[in-house]
């Protein structure tokens, strides 16, 4: 029987900090440590923090985050107004935010941009070349246009990311109780990484981050619960123990909160030696699962 601790933190900064420290702990004494979640997007910040911290590690499920939607509509918009675009950030950006785009007028602009105009001059040669019969998508696209203008107006006049993303956010009409189980786990996980990168430099760096490594090479590997089913190890960091996230935000049955209780109980089995259990409450208030282990267990 392992041995099992509960923690709460007050951050995730603290709290991925902490898991640092047990990984290295256990690389000096080779011992293998697992950190296992209930969503592959939440392991994000934590691979940040494992990076900065020089930690090598496995993840049995690589993802890249900048290629899921919204994120990828978000940060394309981002690096064109802070004026670092390329040619995927604005074709990215130009079909989402001009409806009804075609292919021959994303490429249109394109070819403008190529030849030296700025974006918002370009996209407005191609509105107004608009014909007559299309004045209703000419309207929509002035309107996107002139928000546009606004935010990157008003770039140099923001002091972080936080701001100018929520901006954009509101401008792309993003909610996030609207959004399928997945792309809403990459959108917080997006919006978390905020505070592991203070500018869009190491921003754009983190998001286009993708591991490959070979798991018979480290000692630290992350697996979601559901990846780790059938495997052991000698110590098992449990994180994500936050109502929510575990269980997850979709329960809506009886039968749905039972089978997440199973997909917590495969996590805390995979320990031989050690389980850890944490919870971090800037992300959201204890799962009822980690105060079931707090009532049942003596916490340290």
């Amino acid at each position: 029987i392992p041995a099992v601790h509960l923690y709460s933190f007050e951050n995730t900064g603290t709290k991925d900090e902490f898991i640092c420290t047990i990984c290295n702990s256990n690389i000096e004494s080779q011992a293998e440590t697992a950190i296992l979640f209930r969503n592959k997007y939440y392991a994000f910040n934590l691979i940040l923090k494992l990076l900065k911290n020089n930690i090598p590690f496995y993840i049995r499920e690589p993802f890249l985050l900048f290629d899921v939607s919204p994120v990828k509509e978000i940060h394309s918009y981002l690096n064109c107004v802070s004026g670092t675009e390329n040619k995927e950030y604005i074709e990215i950006m130009l079909r989402h935010i001009l409806t009804f785009i075609s292919d021959v007028n994303v490429k249109s602009i394109c070819q403008k941009i190529c030849s030296g105009y700025p974006f918002e001059i370009a996209a407005q040669i191609e509105i107004d070349s608009l014909p007559p019969e299309m004045q209703f998508k000419k309207k929509l696209w002035s309107k996107s246009l002139e928000k546009y203008c606004s935010i990157k107006n008003n770039f140099p006049k923001i002091n972080s990311l936080k701001e100018i993303i929520a901006a954009i956010v509101d401008v792309l009409n993003i909610e996030k109780e609207t959004l399928p189980e997945e792309k809403s786990d990459a959108y917080e996980a997006y919006l978390f990484s905020l505070s592991n990168c203070e500018t869009l430099f190491e921003l754009n760096k983190a998001l286009m981050y993708v591991p490959k490594n070979d798991e018979k090479k480290h000692l630290v590997s992350l697996y979601t619960i559901h990846s780790s089913k059938g495997k052991e190890f000698d110590t098992v960091i449990l994180t994500g123990m936050e109502e929510n996230v575990l269980p997850s935000s979709r329960v809506n049955s009886l039968d749905t909160l039972e089978e997440e209780r199973r997909v917590c109980y495969v996590g805390m089995t995979r320990a031989i030696s050690r389980l850890i259990m944490i919870h971090s409450r800037d992300i959201n208030k204890e799962s009822r699962f980690f105060i079931e282990a707090a009532n049942s267990l003596q916490p340290i």
